[in-house]
């Protein structure tokens, strides 16, 4: 690396010898940027003899690991957590060069991430994505050891109090299922059919996406799971678990709206015979759901922006109104297998009291305390 006259700074790169001798230039503004671009282009030449790996940036080295030793071999969901993790890195250690790298550091990243609010699952997925990439750096010779291998990314969130499921009771389901209904299907846009279609049988966002017009029995007044969409490859996957694939009866009102929905927009199908589509022909977005449902829950159910739930809200509020005395009061293990999830799941992470019912039992205890008082 040079300054040159203009100030700017220049880097050459070569490799290879006599007529095989490649080299490759570039000019920077600042030292750092030419650092930088330096440390992933010596990387990518996977030699150990003539670089000081000391002063390359953990980040730049995090990105050659990625783009070369993942990028080709792990699925497209995979890969886009190995980037969420190097956006991660970028914004908490962007200046972090591997000579500083040491386990207290590590530990220290990972307390951070836990105080600002990130879960156990996130955590760990950080510390396995940032391990592969260390182990592959020791197993070169760049570094001595895994300096996050030993750190309990459980410490750094166990502390923090549990977040409440975020649900909505029974009375905006009610509310918001009436108004869904009570729309013409030739006025409904597929941002409200994908929610109501979760809100009648608990499906998860990438199960209703999949769903296609095969999956609907009219006879038996059934609808059959047996695939899910894949937001980052854009195509079709397999559903989450096991347990996933299942057949689940459903309210007969919604099954003549998704036949009539499908008769109104799908009369070319894609490949792959989707049934809720938008209006240029595509499976509606995961993330234009996220503020589509938003609106609703403001325009439709009155709610402050602060107290609106995500769409995976909407699979929890199904579960939690159904086990419901007060609604549905169905068993746990009924419920558990429309959902496609295992009773300990259900119980853990999709079952709430309902604010109708722990009011109702609150009032029924202070009038019996009242009685004997």
């Amino acid at each position: 690396m040079q300054k040159i006259s203009s100030g700017k700074y220049k880097v050459v790169i070569s490799s290879g010898s006599g007529t095989n001798r490649v080299r490759k230039s570039r000019t920077f503004a600042t030292k750092r940027e030419a650092l930088a671009w330096e440390g992933k282009m010596q990387l990518l030449r996977s030699t150990t003899r003539t670089i000081n790996y000391a002063n390359v940036s953990f980040c730049s080295a995090f990105e050659i690991f990625i783009l070369k030793y993942k990028r080709p071999v792990v699925s497209a969901a995979t890969y886009k957590s190995y980037e969420s993790t190097l956006r991660m890195l970028s914004r908490q250690v962007p200046d972090l060069k591997l000579g500083n790298l040491n386990h207290d550091m590590m530990l220290k990243l990972f307390n951070r991430l836990g105080k600002s609010g990130l879960s156990n699952r996130s955590l760990r997925k950080h510390k396995s994505n940032i391990s592969a990439a260390l182990s592959m750096l020791v197993q070169h010779g760049v570094l001595l050891k895994n300096y996050v291998a030993l750190v309990d990314c459980r410490s750094a969130a166990k502390n923090r109090p549990p977040k409440e499921m975020s649900v909505l009771s029974i009375t905006q389901y009610r509310r918001l299922v009436s108004y869904l209904n009570q729309k013409e299907v030739s006025k409904l846009d597929c941002w409200q059919m994908l929610i109501l279609v979760m809100l009648s049988t608990g499906l998860r966002t990438q199960e209703a996406q999949a769903l296609t017009t095969d999956c609907l029995d009219m006879e038996n007044q059934t609808l059959t799971v047996k695939q899910a969409w894949s937001r980052a490859s854009h195509s079709i996957k397999e559903p989450k678990t096991r347990h996933s694939y299942r057949t689940i009866k459903i309210p007969q009102s919604l099954l003549n709206k998704l036949v009539t929905w499908d008769n109104i927009h799908n009369q070319t199908h894609d490949d792959n015979h989707l049934l809720i589509r938008n209006a240029n022909g595509c499976v509606p977005d995961s993330a234009a759901l996220n503020y589509h449902f938003r609106q609703i829950q403001q325009d439709v159910l009155e709610m402050d922006p602060s107290d609106c739930i995500a769409p995976h809200g909407l699979r929890r509020t199904f579960a939690s109104v159904m086990l419901s005395k007060d609604f549905g009061n169905m068993s746990v293990e009924v419920v558990s297998q429309i959902l496609g999830d295992t009773i300990t799941v259900v119980n853990e992470f999709y079952r709430k009291v309902m604010p109708e019912t722990s009011n109702a039992e609150v009032s029924n205890m202070i009038e019996q305390l009242n009685d004997i008082a």
